[in-house]
């Protein structure tokens, strides 16, 4: 799928301030945040402001952000609850067989028969994989037994036909 180059994309989103130092717990969309030296936050009703990362720490399934010029925690309460974005073009470049979850919300699941189950409204993460949620009907294990093909030009996923009915 090609991205534009200032295509802005959710990486995240801040949970709540960690320690005093205007540190940010962060919930991940996708787990390349180590790579982002910068990002953005959008004011309600106004233009993304771009920020410079001092660092990322992993934290279990969560992460630590520290951003330049949020030094105490009064000024980090002013993230908590915002998205954190980035610029498509930011983004590290993957291997074919790999994907961002955001590419996969925009895509179409039929079944390798042909059947239409309709489009990719969510992904749930479990401790050993994910879960493509399809409509309100189905959640299919992202792995490569139940999902045959990834077709990112034609923004369509090819599953096995035994899926998990909701």
């Amino acid at each position: 799928m090609q991205r534009a180059v200032d295509e802005v994309v959710v990486v995240g989103k801040v949970l709540d301030t960690f320690g005093l130092g205007g540190e940010l717990k962060v919930l991940p969309e996708d787990y390349f945040l180590e790579s982002l030296r910068k990002v953005l936050f959008k004011k309600k009703g106004g233009d993304y402001e771009e920020f410079e990362v001092e660092y990322w720490e992993r934290l279990a399934n969560l992460y630590v952000l520290k951003i330049k010029g949020v030094d105490d925690l009064e000024r980090a309460k002013d993230f908590v609850g915002a998205k954190i974005f980035c610029y498509s073009k930011d983004l590290p470049p993957l291997r074919e067989e790999e994907f961002y979850l955001f590419e996969l919300t925009k895509m179409e699941v039929y079944t390798q028969g042909g059947e239409y189950l309709g489009r990719i409204t969510g992904i749930l993460e479990t401790p050993s994989y994910q879960l493509v949620e399809v409509g309100s009907r189905y959640l299919i294990p992202f792995t490569s037994y139940y999902v045959l093909e990834v077709n990112r030009k034609e923004n369509r996923i090819i599953v096995r036909e035994e899926v998990v009915v909701l």
